[in-house]
Parts: structure tokens; sequence; C-alpha cells
């Protein structure tokens, strides 16, 4: 091989492993917004209790997106 072609072979590795390193940390970056994610939703299921309570929510929601909507008429 001639030196020219070897430079350009490194090159093209030194390249290629800073892009897999940019892809291994853009997916640690992935995994953790999926874990505060699921976390968050956690939190928010516990907050809003079991089914009655949502369908309570939603119930007082949409009532008052209704009388919301109503009012613009």
């Amino acid at each position: 091989m001639t030196s020219d072609a070897q430079t350009k072979m490194a090159d093209e590795l030194k390249t290629r492993a800073i892009q897999i390193s940019q892809i291994q940390r853009q997916l640690g970056e992935v995994q953790l917004a999926g874990k505060q994610m699921s976390q968050t939703a956690q939190t928010l299921e516990g907050v809003l209790g079991g089914a009655s309570r949502r369908l309570v929510l939603g119930e007082v929601t949409l009532a008052a997106l209704l009388l919301e909507d109503s009012a613009s008429i």
C-alpha cells in the first residue's frame, strides 16, 4: 500500500470511530429519556390513582372544555 492510501484509510477509521462514539452517546441519551418518561408516567399514575379517579378527571376536563367552547359561540 502506498503511504497516501494508508493515510486515507487511517483517516476513515478515525471518522468511523468518532461516528460510533457519537451514536453510543446518543443511544445513552435516548435510554435516559426513556427512563425519565417511565418515571414520569408512574408518578402521574400515582397522582391520578385508580380508574375511577381518572374517569372523574376526564369528565371534569370534558365538562370544562364544553363549557369553554359553548361560551365562545
